[in-house]
């Protein structure tokens, strides 16, 4: 239970586990009201610190004091805290937007932001330089942003060294002194990647080229400009906001288009244009809904999720099985929906998990706490049900996106040292959830954790190429199905219940059902933890 001065001559306070916030590469974060205070593992630059303190700006979270240990010596820095925000990371893919209602118009004005805060630091002599989708963290309303780690900042006197390859401008080079030669372009060519990936839910080098199978050399694609918007380029359509010049500010002659296609298709640098010039153009939900080669997709209704609920200190919901939880203050709630004789209704939350609410992030029948470097999983298998597992394929990995049902957990996770996205799927043994094998798909097009389990045991999972895959979701078995169908597109969301399997798109809910006997192909690519 360490206790630090904020300041040479300042208050001290107490860091605890009740505090705590989360584990990053460079140390622990705490929370205290509207403050937040970051314990380095190494002692930390005071004179940059300094430097940094002078950034005042609403978007930019920037040090403020030096925290110093009991011995005097520099420990860390206190900064305004975000509560409640979640990395930008997470809110990117088209499923997480039609499922949260977070609009074009939404999205641009969070993209402006950045360009705002980018011209701020650039006013100061200043550079963000690791400009990646991990460094913005979102408000819950996604009304607005902000810049975190400002001690990876370049300041006129302290150059920075980090950054994460998928927004990096390969351009640059070191000085004959070894000193990477950033710069304002550098900056603007990592928001331009960034920027796109907000508008149209890919980053704009992941795409296939004349196609070619295997896993995709990002690195080599950028330095060769081969983008999504090259000629030939292969994208997966129904992941995606496609076409792409229907939602860029300003069409696909507007000067935003033009700027992305002089940097990604001739390679240019150059800053941005100072004004989208247009509003966002919204894309109808239009759903195509066909009988294909494999699976036949039967209309039900039309769908509205609970998550949208309000009610008075709730921060979050969650649906799984049939049934809501809740997010309110320490503890995780089941809700109940009780009928009065009066003809009204009200919802009962009884808590059946107890949480750190600043170390902990919600997904669909899943939640997340950081507890010391460990990601922890906590699951709700049943009514009153609680499980727990530590999830040490996580180590290093920021969690974007997950889902549990039925005993199968899928997550989408960014690795933080290569910005590259990863999809694990763990299978527990149940009723107990000790123990659970483990498959990790490595670097897939972010995407939602698209998947849904029968009261059968059959797992089925529809990824971003949008080739169905099933697998059983007892540990152990072997075999993966892997089906393409026409009519399946990567943008349904599965889902089901008692009855079925469903899948929804477009506001609508469909019955899912397979043919017999189609055709598929078998792989074999589960392992277990040691």
């Amino acid at each position: 239970m360490p206790q630090v001065r904020v300041g040479s001559q300042g208050k001290s306070v107490t860091l605890d586990d009740s505090n705590f916030a989360g584990q990053g590469g460079e140390g622990a974060v705490h929370v205290i009201g509207d403050t937040a205070y970051k314990l380095c593992n190494r002692p930390p630059n005071v004179d940059k610190l300094r430097e940094l303190a002078r950034l005042k700006h609403d978007r930019v979270v920037a040090p403020q004091h030096v925290l110093y240990d009991a011995a005097g010596s520099a420990a860390g820095y206190s900064m305004q805290a975000v509560p409640g925000s979640m990395p930008l990371a997470t809110i990117l893919t088209k499923a997480y937007r039609e499922r949260k209602g977070l609009s074009h118009a939404d999205m641009a004005r969070l993209v402006q932001q950045i360009a705002d805060g980018y011209r701020y630091l650039h006013s100061q002599k200043m550079l963000q330089v690791d400009g990646n989708t991990l460094n913005y963290m979102v408000m819950p309303d996604h009304s607005g942003l902000y810049f975190i780690d400002a001690a990876s900042f370049q300041t006129p006197n302290f150059p920075a060294n980090a950054i994460m390859a998928s927004i990096r401008d390969w351009e640059v080079l070191q000085d004959p002194g070894g000193r990477w030669q950033w710069s304002e372009l550098s900056d603007w060519w990592s928001y331009a990647i960034v920027s796109w990936e907000m508008f149209c839910g890919i980053h704009p080098f992941k795409a296939r080229h004349g196609g070619a199978p295997g896993k995709l050399d990002l690195e080599a694609q950028m330095k060769a400009c081969k983008s999504v918007l090259s000629k030939g380029a292969q994208v997966p359509k129904g992941a995606v906001y496609w076409p792409f010049e229907r939602v860029i500010p300003g069409g696909r002659d507007g000067a935003y288009m033009q700027w992305y296609r002089a940097l990604f298709v001739d390679g240019k640098r150059l800053p941005p244009p100072d004004s989208f010039q247009a509003t966002a153009v919204v894309l109808p939900q239009v759903a195509v809904v066909a009988t294909g080669d494999a699976f036949t997709l039967t209309p039900v209704g039309k769908y509205v999720s609970a998550t949208h609920l309000l009610e008075p200190g709730v921060l979050e919901w969650m649906e799984t099985e049939g049934r809501l939880y809740a997010r309110r203050g320490n503890d995780i709630c089941e809700v109940e929906t009780i009928h009065l004789q009066s003809g009204a209704t009200r919802r009962v939350m009884t808590s059946v998990a107890q949480i750190m609410p600043a170390a902990t992030t919600c997904f669909d029948g899943v939640v997340f706490q950081q507890m010391l470097g460990a990601t922890i999983a906590s699951v709700f298998p049943a009514s009153g049900v609680h499980r727990q597992a530590r999830i040490k394929e996580l180590a290093g990995h920021v969690v974007t996106a997950a889902k549990h049902e039925r005993g199968v957990l899928m997550i989408m996770a960014l690795c933080r040292a290569t910005g590259q996205t990863n999809r694990f799927v763990l299978r527990f043994r149940q009723p107990d959830y000790a123990s659970y094998d483990c498959r990790i798909d490595e670097d897939v097009l972010p995407g939602d954790a698209n998947m849904a389990t029968t009261e059968a045991g059959v797992c089925v999972c529809i990824p971003e190429d949008g080739v169905v895959e099933l697998f059983s979701a007892k540990p152990g078995a072997a075999s993966v199905k892997h089906i393409l169908d026409s009519a399946v597109t990567s943008d349904m969301q599965l889902a089901s219940d008692d009855q079925a399997m469903l899948v929804r798109q477009g506001g609508r809910e469909y019955r899912f059902a397979m043919k017999e006997q189609p055709k598929c192909q078998k792989t074999n690519y589960w392992h277990v933890p040691a």
